[in-house]
């Protein structure tokens, strides 16, 4: 049995609209409660770590509500364009068993059936969809088509290559009146010649140990806000030591601050994004920025990538990762 342990193992796409925070933003996001009305929203991602792929279709949650109630019976269906493979989604039951919850399905990848337990019980756990056949893999193109009471939602993303990480190092680095801190560091190489969009994440487990697409991601927030979004529209081509936390942190944490000291490896995230996802998200930093981190789910009323009366993105992206060996720093 697979237990979902909440401090450790947090939801990486709904914190991920909240914590690319890290960016610094002037713009003041106008707050409309009106465009909550009768909406959908859409969370999950398609990564070129091996399958399955996980999404979650919930109503709106009001502003400053925990969490989005999960919707049955919604439609789901991803093609792999480039592939010509058309996958409609298997909707998962949630199912109880004694004081646990959670779900049975298959893995396409693995070839066995797999089980996923919740050590405590989500708001409200419907509306999750797997994947049943596609995979995740750069240069592809993927559509969505969401069915819902006769309405129909859909987006079209490419995944853009990865771009590996060449060095990896904890520098200190001086923040001024604030002093010094720890923070991590990354050297990669910007690709020449095109428009390129990054997200970085910071975590204590290798993602090819922890997948970031997983069930639990849909439903938990992690308690550090490890994110930073990156153009690379005044960069070098040689990037070298990128500190990954700088921007504007939640909650005034600054570089060091949500470093995960009780282990003693770090591995940094690197996922590419689409021109669409980046500026999705950048209106989810605007919004968030509003309420001063009061606001916990996922901003809801951003309409991202996705057509229709439907909140969210639909990201596809490609991810590498470089790790290094710290130390117990308890």
């Amino acid at each position: 049995m697979k237990q979902f342990r909440q401090k450790e193992l947090g939801a990486y796409f709904i914190v991920l609209f909240i914590s690319a925070m890290c960016i610094s933003c002037e713009e003041v996001f106008s707050y409309r409660s009106d465009e909550f009305s009768g909406g959908i929203a859409f969370d999950g991602k398609i990564t070129n770590q091996p399958p399955p792929y996980f999404f979650r279709i919930t109503s709106v949650a009001p502003f400053g509500e925990l969490d989005n109630e999960g919707i049955a019976g919604a439609i789901v269906v991803i093609t792999d364009e480039t592939a010509g493979i058309r996958d409609t989604l298997k909707e998962l039951e949630p199912i109880v068993d004694g004081g646990n919850q959670g779900y049975v399905y298959y893995d396409y990848h693995a070839q066995k059936m797999e089980d996923y337990w919740f050590i405590v019980k989500p708001r409200n756990q419907l509306g999750v969809h797997v994947t049943t056949k596609i995979y995740g893999i750069e240069g592809h193109t993927y559509s969505l088509d969401i069915e819902y009471k006769g309405e129909h939602y859909t987006a079209r993303e490419t995944m853009v290559s990865s771009t590996p990480i060449t060095n990896f190092k904890i520098k200190i680095i001086d923040l001024g009146p604030k002093g010094k801190s720890a923070a991590p560091c990354i050297s990669f190489v910007n690709r020449p010649n095109e428009d390129n969009y990054y997200l970085f994440y910071y975590y204590p487990y290798s993602v090819n140990t922890y997948n970031v697409h997983y069930i639990a991601h849909l439903f938990d927030a992690h308690d550090n806000w490890n994110y930073t979004l990156l153009s690379d529209e005044h960069l070098e081509e040689n990037v070298v030591d990128y500190v990954v936390s700088e921007g504007m942190p939640l909650r005034g944490m600054m570089p060091g601050i949500g470093y995960p000291s009780m282990h003693d490896s770090i591995y940094v995230y690197m996922y590419s994004l689409s021109s669409s996802c980046y500026v999705g998200y950048g209106d989810m930093i605007k919004q968030v920025a509003t309420d001063g981190g009061a606001y916990s789910p996922a901003p809801s009323n951003i309409r991202g990538n996705i057509s229709g009366n439907i909140f969210g993105l639909f990201q596809v992206s490609a991810i590498s990762e470089r790790g290094i060996y710290v130390g117990n720093r308890n």
